[in-house]
């Protein structure tokens, strides 16, 4: 018997086992350390037989390998493949890999944000100090020294030279080290460099330590130059753009609101160092911080301050930590000048593998140019790995003196990989660290360098953050986590907590309901996911699932008979009964069809709760969670006792952030012998718990803060301890009684406890406060009809200093007969601190209407020395006085005004104040330049002509020559008629030939977006070929004068589609023949181009597709790219560049399909026309088709030309 089930059972645990354990590979850092076969990496418990080595990695021209410790330690970087269990989260190691980079000789750079507290001991320097989130520890055997910088070698090597001392130029660099002296000598923003070894606490035993001063090098100006941001504000809801130069544009999130919180927030985690710096300092850097419009999840920063958060990373982190994370991080890319080291440290040797790669693409080693492009890829990447990791460790720092929780920093990767998942990529071909690794990297950190730190008494999250997250949206502003929860081991936590927990929120709940088939999502499904086994063929029935995740339901009732709906409720299928029909749609996945029918049924039906109840899993189903919350609550009302739609009800409840109705729900049903209610509620309640006691202590020992009292009133009402909850509400809005947001939680708090005069009164005084988010939230809590005397009052009493409550009640007293309780009123609104002139002008007209005149007197008095002319006027009007006209602003006063409104890029307001400037000076030329440009920027061309042509009469030269140039660059775009003319003679060795080029175009302007033109081109070549046997194929030389008329679009984008049609001249052979042809272009360039202010880096790229009736009717496609460098002053600017080519046709003729590619230089200089340049190409070409083709498959061409153009 017992070999009977002995087999099977062996089978089933062996199958279990194959489902649960997968292999797995992991890269990351040690977080915590359990014993010689256990520790963690991240989520991961790796555990290690006493059978598996491990492999200790080193460099092979490491020197010191042997001395490395050969134990694995928290901050090893690990390497593990093993079999993992998704169900315990436990790794089996087969094989383990320890890196010794961080245990070898440590060799960092990085910009000091505190000056270093180190003392002098005798002849050495000693102490430790922290700089690139690391302590440095500085002892006898620590060499400390400081170096000039570039400009102070410079001087030094001046004196040398006047000096004579010519023995020592050779040898500047090695002799200007000198000797720390005096700690006064360093200070913040210097660099620091340090070399020494990691010891066993985690701080670093410095060899040697050097500072350098910072400074304003010309390559940090071209790099602040190339990236200097200009703002187009938006207008209403239409955004605005951000235009970084070379770093690219960003359309930017169309609200004030977003934007000012993102900048307060960046402002506030900006380092000491950089704060208080004057403009001209050359440390300091401008920092700006902006959310922009993108779907990608990421951030940016640039060399010079601006720091750019996607509007979809805003929508995915959780708490106001993990931005201050993302925030801190890209901070400390800028301040860390981590772009510019990038350049100066890879260029030479990223220069020279990328001509290498190219070279060898060209020639078709494919072996070799793979192999330059990945060395070339994995320099870059690695030097960015590094980066990376220095911007962890520094953002951490800014988010600690911030005052925010640094563990928030790995909870965003952990965010992130909940959302996205863990992208492991190629180790050469991402920057970045796989979410593991970067997770990892920074608990390791938190655990190794932040020993002591009271991580619970430090902010974590800010209501402020859910509502601006509210405010942006995204895809995962109400997302939830689709991949497995797993526990997460932070520094300072006292037990494992939920992913993304924290101290102030509680977990997300880690366990719902357990479907019993096997293909079901992990435990923690989404709203989607729930719906995975709904049984549409179930009509008004309990969908399918859930007797599968909950306790067995009463057998379904039968269908209720369907009444007729209700006359205005139209019926979208007559000739069938809606509900069948809605039903038929959900089986056939039509959601949007499905809930049209069910709306009808329940609109015409109210009380088919089954019909509800399956038209909010419809919901689910199409992602309105919102809608489906509001189904199951409907149904929850009308069936109290329904104990899986309560479950439902409560998960909504938690998602939708209201986390006192589902810890209401969910002690309702566990009281009730509800298993998944039970664990939901403590995963709930326990770090409520939890939060209250941690405040109350808080408070206890002085913290008597807004935020202390604020938040332990939000965890206890979350927790429905209502009464402590109305305290510290009332508290904390007695520290900042401004906040009146504070008075809607505790009027709502009140109106729970059932004190409704209470409540009323704290939400009538916010409904009146001024703030206007807070007032629209107490309007929608308050009685719908208009507030009593008694309430006014009341609410006086609560919110003595309000100006607008108080105003309001005097106004209200005027109105019902009571002048005197109203003038009172009016009085202490008069009164210091509130000075309202609106009170003292209408206290003025009480005492004036009764005749006491005197008494009014100084009361007028303080209205018409007030700086509000209507009120002045209005008491003018009753004394019978001349009314006085605003005067309207002087030129100097206007033009301030124009200033400030185009810095803050209001540009329709900086035209106003322009006009009204002009208008009071009409002889300014400034203005009128000024005017010119504020017209260009709104894309009004002609008026800015027209101013331009005014100022351009400037008697001050430098106003003349910039309104000049503005005046014809516009000219030609704005005028009737616009005349063109361009040529390209050029030699080719690959025909022996010179080909000459040009065409002359006059067009007309009509404004809708089309120009009619009348063109003449000319198409030949030196040795005058009339056959294409004879020389180079047709489209090379025609021969011709080619005479047309035909329609251009303008511009959209670099595209533009044509055709013209006309007749072709013969220069050759004389005969005339018709031409029709056409097609589209397309050009688009990046970068610094050959006229550009600085050199740089540029990319183009010209595409065409062009019909010709005279070759046989083909159609030409042309494609043509260059990248490559702009370098030299603008006096003799060159661009050395790769050009590939590609040109191909429908009829597939061999001399028009081919591609080509080498190298070449386009120069032009100041001595040359604006427009003129010479070319010099070297190409290697090879024909695509070689039917027919009399020539070898490969050619080789270098040509030379000369390209000019104008408008007139």
């Amino acid at each position: 018997m017992r070999g009977n089930w002995l087999c099977p059972a062996l089978l089933i645990a062996l199958f279990a086992g194959s489902v649960h354990a997968k292999e797995q590979r992991v890269h990351g850092y040690v977080t915590a350390v359990h014993g010689p076969t256990s520790f963690d990496v991240d989520d991961y418990r790796i555990l290690r037989d006493q059978s598996v080595t491990i492999e200790f990695v080193t460099d092979d021209d490491d020197q010191n390998a042997a001395d490395y410790p050969k134990d694995i330690r928290v901050g090893s970087e690990i390497e593990i493949r093993g079999d993992y269990d998704g169900q315990t989260h436990e790794l089996r190691a087969k094989s383990v890999k320890v890196y010794t980079r961080e245990s070898r000789k440590l060799k960092r750079a990085a910009i000091l944000d505190q000056v270093p507290q180190l003392y002098k001991k005798g002849t050495y320097w000693a102490g430790s100090f922290r700089a690139d989130g690391q302590t440095i520890v500085v002892d006898e055997a620590t060499i400390v020294s400081i170096l000039p910088n570039m400009s102070q070698k410079s001087a030094m090597r001046r004196e040398a030279k006047e000096a004579k001392q010519a023995a020592l130029h050779g040898d500047l660099a090695q002799t200007a080290e000198q000797m720390l002296s005096r700690l006064d000598d360093v200070h913040v923003n210097m660099y620091v460099s340090y070399e020494g070894a990691r010891l066993d606490d985690g701080r670093i035993a410095a060899k040697k330590v050097q500072f350098r001063d910072n400074e304003m090098t010309a390559a940090k100006a071209r790099l602040w130059k190339s990236l200097a941001p200009r703002i187009t504000a938006f207008q209403g809801t239409r955004p605005g753009e951000l235009n970084l130069g070379a770093a690219g544009r960003y359309k930017l999130t169309p609200n004030a609101e977003v934007q000012k919180y993102i900048r307060d927030l960046g402002q506030r985690l900006l380092p000491a160092s950089q704060r208080g710096l004057a403009p001209g300092d050359p440390n300091r850097i401008p920092f700006q911080f902006f959310v922009a419009e993108s779907k990608a999840v990421n951030a940016h920063s640039t060399a010079n301050g601006v720091v750019v958060v996607n509007r979809e990373l805003l929508a995915m982190v959780e708490t106001e930590g993990q931005l201050a994370a993302v925030i801190g991080h890209e901070i400390a890319h800028a301040t860390q000048e981590h772009m510019l080291r990038q350049m100066e440290f890879h260029k030479k040797k990223r220069m020279l593998l990328e001509i290498g790669a190219a070279v060898a693409a060209a020639y078709g080693k494919y072996n070799v140019r793979d192999l330059l492009t990945l060395a070339s890829a994995a320099i870059k990447n690695g030097y960015s790995r590094y980066l990376e990791n220095q911007a962890d460790r520094v953002g951490m720092e800014y988010m600690l003196a911030a005052g925010y929780d640094p563990r928030e920093a790995p909870r965003v990767w952990k965010t992130m990989s909940s959302n996205m998942g863990d992208r492991p990529t190629d180790f050469f071909w991402s920057s970045h660290d796989n979410n593991t690794t970067r997770r990892s990297y920074l608990m390791s950190e938190l655990a190794v360098n932040y020993k002591g730190v009271e991580f619970d008494s430090l902010e974590k999250d800010n209501p402020e953050f859910h509502h601006i997250r509210a405010i942006v949206g995204g895809s995962y502003s109400n997302a939830r986590a689709q991949h497995e929860k797993a526990v997460v081991r932070l520094p300072g936590d006292s037990e494992p907590k939920q992913k993304g927990a924290s101290a102030a929120k509680p977990a997300p709940l880690a366990e719902r309901p357990q479907p019993t088939s096997e293909n079901v999502p992990p435990p923690d499904l989404r709203p989607l996911d729930r719906l995975a086994t709904f049984d549409p063929n179930l009509k008004p029935q309990i969908p399918g699932q859930l007797a599968a995740r909950a306790p067995p339901p009463q057998p379904p009732s039968p269908q209720p008979a369907m009444r007729n709906p209700q006359p205005a409720v139209p019926d979208p299928w007559p000739s069938a009964p809606t509900l069948d029909r809605a039903y038929e749609a959900l089986r056939a996945k039509d959601y949007e069809t499905a809930i049209a029918g069910f709306v009808v049924s329940i609109t015409a039906d109210p009380d088919r709760t089954p019909v509800r109840q399956d038209l909010a899993y419809t919901y689910l189903k199409v992602g309105e969670n919102s809608l489906a919350r509001s189904q199951f609550q409907e149904v929850l009302r009308r069936d109290p006792n329904n104990a899986q739609v309560a479950l439902e009800y409560a998960f909504l409840s938690y998602d939708a952030k209201d986390v006192a109705t589902a810890r209401r729900i969910f002690d309702r049903l566990r009281k009730e012998g509800n298993a998944t209610a039970e664990q939901a509620f403590h995963n709930i309640d326990a770090p409520l718990a939890a939060g209250i006691d941690r405040w109350k202590e808080a408070i206890e020992r002085g913290a008597n803060d807004f935020s202390a009292h604020y938040e332990l009133a939000t965890l206890a009402e979350q927790r429905d301890e209502l009464p402590l909850a109305a305290e510290h509400y009332e508290k904390a809005w007695r520290v900042l009684p401004d906040r009146r947001s504070v008075l809607v939680d505790l009027g709502r708090v009140w109106k729970a406890l059932n004190r409704d005069a209470d409540a009323t009164a704290a939400l009538l005084a916010a409904s009146r406060g001024g703030e206007a988010r807070a007032a629209e939230m107490a309007r929608e809590l308050l009685p719908t009809r208009y507030p009593y005397v008694s309430e006014f009052r009341h609410a006086l009493d609560l919110d003595s200093a309000n100006v607008e409550l108080r105003r309001e009640l005097a106004f209200l007293l005027l109105g019902m007969g009571h002048p005197s309780e109203a003038e009172q009123e009016f009085r202490d609104l008069a009164a210091p601190p509130a000075n309202d002139l609106l009170a003292v002008t209408q206290l003025g007209f009480l005492l004036y209407g009764r005749g006491d005149h005197e008494a009014a007197r100084p009361f007028f008095d303080r209205v018409l020395a007030g700086n509000d002319e209507d009120l002045a006027n209005r008491v003018r009007a009753v004394l019978h006085v001349q009314q006085v006209q605003e005067k309207p602003p002087d030129a100097v006063s206007a033009k301030v005004m124009a200033e400030r409104s185009i810095k803050a890029g209001y540009m329709k307001d900086a035209l106003k104040y322009l006009q009204l400037a002009h208008e009071a000076d009409p002889d300014d030329t400034d203005v009128m330049l000024r005017l010119g440009w504020a017209y260009n920027l709104l894309h009004q061309d002609v008026q800015a002509v027209y101013w331009f042509g005014l100022a351009r009469q400037s008697s001050d030269p430098k106003i003349a020559a910039e309104a000049d140039r503005g005046w014809r660059n516009l000219r030609s775009a704005t005028e009737a008629f616009r005349f063109t003319a361009w040529l390209y003679p050029m030699f080719s060795t690959r025909w022996h030939d010179a080909f000459g080029y040009g065409q002359v175009k006059a067009d007309l302007r009509t404004g809708l977006g089309f120009r009619p033109y009348l063109s003449v081109r000319f198409v030949g070549d030196s040795r005058q070929t009339t056959t294409i046997a004879n020389g180079p194929p047709q489209y090379l030389s025609e021969s011709s004068v080619i005479v047309g008329l035909g329609l251009a679009t303008t511009p959209w984008h670099g595209l533009v589609v044509w055709g013209e049609a006309g007749e072709s001249f013969n220069y050759l052979s004389h005969h005339r023949l018709p031409d029709y042809r056409g097609g589209l272009s397309l050009a688009r360039g990046t970068g610094h181009s050959l006229r550009a202010e600085t050199p740089g880096w540029f990319a183009d790229i010209a595409s065409d597709a062009v019909f010709v009736s005279r070759f046989n009717k083909d159609v030409l496609f042309y494609n043509q790219g260059r990248f490559g460098y702009t370098a030299g002053p603008k006096e003799l600017r060159l661009q050395l560049y790769g050009a590939a080519n590609l040109t191909l046709d429908d009829q597939r003729q061999y001399w028009a399909n081919f591609g080509e590619g080498g190298l070449g230089i386009r120069f032009t200089g100041s001595f040359l026309p604006p427009s003129m340049y010479f070319t010099f190409e070297g190409l290697r070409g090879v024909y695509l088709v070689n039917e027919g083709n009399p020539r070898r498959p490969n050619f080789n061409d270098f040509r030379a030309g000369l390209w000019y153009a104008f408008t007139r």
